[in-house]
């Protein structure tokens, strides 16, 4: 979240200081995300733009349920496997 371009659901900054809490020697770590169908690089090269991601983002109304951010990403490249 260095750069100011990240949205996060509502529960990361609470059970990540609730991890803090419970643990001396903490560390979290949360999985990155593209907005839109595809991986930022692919879709940015098709044509995916800020207009297009205004739109998705006016969609869902994330500010008001922002675990509706999951409806309109894609895991990032660096989590193609899922998950784990």
């Amino acid at each position: 979240m260095v750069d100011g371009a990240r949205l996060v659901t509502p529960g990361i900054l609470s059970l990540g200081a609730a991890a803090f809490r419970a643990y001396r020697d903490t560390t979290v770590a949360v999985l990155g995300w593209h907005l839109g169908e595809d991986l930022q690089h692919r879709s940015v090269a098709g044509g995916y733009d800020q207009a297009r991601e205004d739109a998705l983002l006016a969609a869902i109304d994330w500010p008001r349920s922002g675990y509706r951010l999951f409806e309109i990403a894609v895991l990032a490249g660096s989590r193609v496997e899922g998950w784990f």
